[in-house]
């Protein structure tokens, strides 16, 4: 499963953002294509919407158009390595929630525990307070639990929903 998304920000591109967002998504790479409505005065908010991108508004400024897009990030963080710590940390200091992939996505044998620790030990590396850490970052299943058994989806849920409640104790 993909989970590339694209956001494209745009001021009144009324004519060409159809044209744009159908050939992104004939790529076959994005999952989501997000375009940014940076205080259009014309049509360009109902022409990407009709061409099937999700719109969001947002204020004048290309950089405001960019962070609009991407306020929350989704990562597995079996993927992470120590190279990506600039990119989220940078990402987490602006704001961006981090959606953080913690249970495998097909049947596996995971412990609160260890799932907890996994996150903690990420954050650790990326150097912020433990206390910010259950308002920074969502727990989920790395992807889509579609190739899981029910048991184990139902298990997947559970746990994420008490990674994210121990997270919580951090903040005491």
């Amino acid at each position: 499963m993909n989970s590339v998304s694209v956001i494209i920000p745009a001021f009144n591109e009324e004519e060409p953002i159809a044209g744009v967002v159908r050939e992104v998504s004939a790529t076959k790479i994005p999952a989501d294509i997000i375009v940014v409505d940076n205080g259009s005065t014309d049509q360009t908010a109902n022409r990407a919407r009709e061409a099937g991108a999700r719109v969001v508004k947002a204020p004048r400024g290309y950089g405001r158009a960019c962070a609009a897009g991407a306020d929350a990030v989704s990562v597995d963080l079996a993927l992470i390595t120590s190279a990506d710590y600039d990119a989220l940390g940078e990402a987490v200091d602006a704001g961006t929630s981090l959606w953080l992939g913690v249970l495998p996505a097909v049947d596996a044998e995971v412990t609160l525990a260890a799932a907890r620790g996994r996150v903690e030990r990420l954050w650790s590396a990326l150097g912020f307070d433990p206390g910010r850490l259950a308002a920074a970052v969502v727990p989920t299943p790395a992807c889509g639990l579609a190739g899981a058994s029910p048991a184990y989806a139902r298990r997947a849920m559970s746990l994420v929903r008490d990674v994210g409640r121990a997270l919580l104790d951090l903040t005491d």
